[in-house]
């Protein structure tokens, strides 16, 4: 395949119940490029591709997918659209360098994937409206597991170690990010396990396990920090703004009589 074809594309009006399924791609600009509505993308190969597997429409599902490659722009993209079923599910995504190993886009989902990048890349990045990222396994070296820009995101249960930070949002210019919530995730970092900076507003942190070197777990640099909602945090061993009831020496007699 020659390095700046597309292999697969299928992208026409009318594109429907489509399925690619059990190719094996080297190389080219996009391996596999789909704009459709109820279709596959299951058990392909891709090595080396530029973009290895790009979706857009609605009900798509790309599942059991392995793409990998040295240095590359992005292994699986997935867009979807509002009310429909988008998901990205059971892939293994393995990199050297790669600009981003796994993006997910409006209403889409993602989870079971597994993610390794070897140097440099972020393993996922979270875009768009109402995108739900879960039950993913991310281990990255140079860069955050998890980058998002997104409103009403769901960021849950993923396990991720990074030597960078785990779960960030940056704004850029006067953009602005509303009710996202980060709940349930276990993190291995040595920079910040949580990063939020800029006009990020109403997000919900919750019940995350974080086991960093950074001197913060969860680092705040936003507008307005009384509009989010933090508890239930295990930070280095110790949980933050518990919300269970707790009871140690210095209470007991106040829940318990001596009999």
């Amino acid at each position: 395949t020659l390095p700046m074809s597309i292999v697969i594309q299928a992208i026409y009006e009318n594109n429907v119940n489509t399925t690619i399924a059990h190719n094996r791609i080297y190389k080219g600009s996009y391996s596999i490029n789909l704009y459709a509505d109820n279709a596959f993308v299951y058990n392909n190969t891709v090595n080396n591709s530029a973009v290895g597997i790009m979706t857009r429409g609605s009900n798509i599902s790309v599942i059991n997918n392995s793409v990998s490659g040295l240095s590359q722009k992005t292994g699986i993209m997935i867009f979807g659209e509002k009310g429909s079923n988008d998901v990205a599910y059971g892939n293994n995504i393995t990199f050297k360098d790669v600009s981003q190993a796994l993006v997910v886009g409006d209403y889409a989902e993602a989870h079971d994937n597994i993610i390794n990048v070897a140097d440099y890349g972020v393993g996922i990045s979270v875009t768009g409206d109402e995108p739900y990222v879960h039950d993913n396994k991310v281990k990255v070296s140079y860069d955050d597991a998890i980058q998002f820009l997104s409103n009403n995101a769901v960021i849950a249960d993923n396990i991720l170690i990074t030597n960078a930070r785990g779960i960030s949002i940056k704004t850029a210019n006067l953009d602005r990010y509303y009710n996202n919530t980060i709940s349930g995730n276990k993190i291995t970092s040595d920079s910040y396990g949580i990063y939020l900076k800029g006009l990020v507003y109403n997000t919900t942190i919750s019940a995350n396990v974080i086991e960093t070197n950074a001197t913060e777990g969860i680092y705040k640099d936003i507008t307005d920090e009384l509009s989010d909602s933090n508890y239930d945090n295990m930070i280095n061993g110790v949980i933050y703004d518990a919300t269970a009831l707790i009871i140690d020496d210095s209470n007991f007699y106040e829940y318990f009589d001596e009999n």
